[in-house]
């Protein structure tokens, strides 16, 4: 198979996977508000077992108004199913969103202790331990809570676990992924908001990430990914996971062949 076919190829399997995630939507068990905004909501999937530990899912879609978290509730059930107390937020996207996206994030991280009290009537859930994970877009914002510092109270630091993440706002800019999408979302380029990228990027800001919060870091990328180039989490300095064969929507669908070895990334 030559280049261009195995390219076409997977982009007919990315776009397959998203139309089939899209039309097996999981209603959440709740929807609980974490600011004043119509996009300040989060979906809260309760475990159906013993709590076994807490996932903020942050999901993709370029910061796009177009794409919602809905494509993401497939794989936020099936983690509630699994143990995990899943809180799926919304947050503000669009053209030069970048400030009030990160602003979402600083929010929720605030607001966590309140909503995880929400989630579980008997506040157990507080007391979990918590993973911030995103995939794609929501990939960028989860590495960019692990490189700030963004917690949990006055609990341990977060594991990060990014799944085809943007890593690297930068040259992600530069090759023009997502037709021109990472620019849009910063409302410019590198060359003319430096102090913008060097904010938001987390490849940018890593130099200065100390030790025990690199510890907690990890990315996961399939090598077929025609959205978000493998070699953006290959390059990161962030340890990473390869998944040979799999697509970008291959890693957020629990019905893909490669679920196992995304479950195993997640969970340990």
């Amino acid at each position: 198979m030559d280049s261009t076919t195995a390219h076409r190829d997977a982009v007919v399997a990315e776009q397959e996977t998203l139309r089939r995630l899209l039309s097996r939507p999981e209603a959440p068990d709740e929807t609980l508000p974490y600011g004043p905004d119509a996009d300040h909501l989060v979906d809260v999937f309760r475990p159906t077992t013993s709590p076994r530990g807490v996932v903020l899912l942050l999901h993709g879609g370029y910061w796009r108004h177009a794409v919602d978290r809905t494509h993401a509730t497939p794989l936020a059930r099936e983690l509630a199913r699994r143990g995990h107390v899943v809180l799926l937020p919304e947050y503000r996207r669009g053209s030069g969103a970048c400030p009030t996206t990160l602003g979402d994030m600083v929010r929720l991280s605030a607001q966590l202790p309140r909503l995880l009290e929400r989630a579980e009537d008997s506040g157990a859930a507080a007391d979990q331990p918590l993973t911030v994970a995103g995939h794609s877009a929501g990939g960028h914002l989860a590495l960019w809570w692990g490189v700030c510092g963004l917690g949990h109270g006055a609990g341990p630091v977060p594991r990060i676990r990014a799944l085809a993440p943007v890593a690297d706002l930068t040259r992600g800019a530069r090759e023009g992924i997502g037709e021109g999408a990472v620019a849009d979302f910063m409302g410019g380029t590198p060359e003319e908001l430096p102090e913008a990228y060097a904010h938001a990027d987390p490849a940018a800001r890593w130099p200065k990430v100390p030790a025990h919060r690199r510890r907690t870091m990890r990315a996961l990328h399939g090598d077929r990914d025609r959205r978000v180039p493998v070699e953006h989490t290959a390059d990161s300095p962030v340890e990473s996971v390869i998944v040979r064969g799999a697509h970008h929507f291959d890693v957020v669908d629990p019905a893909s062949a490669h679920w196992p070895a995304v479950v195993e990334f997640l969970e340990n």
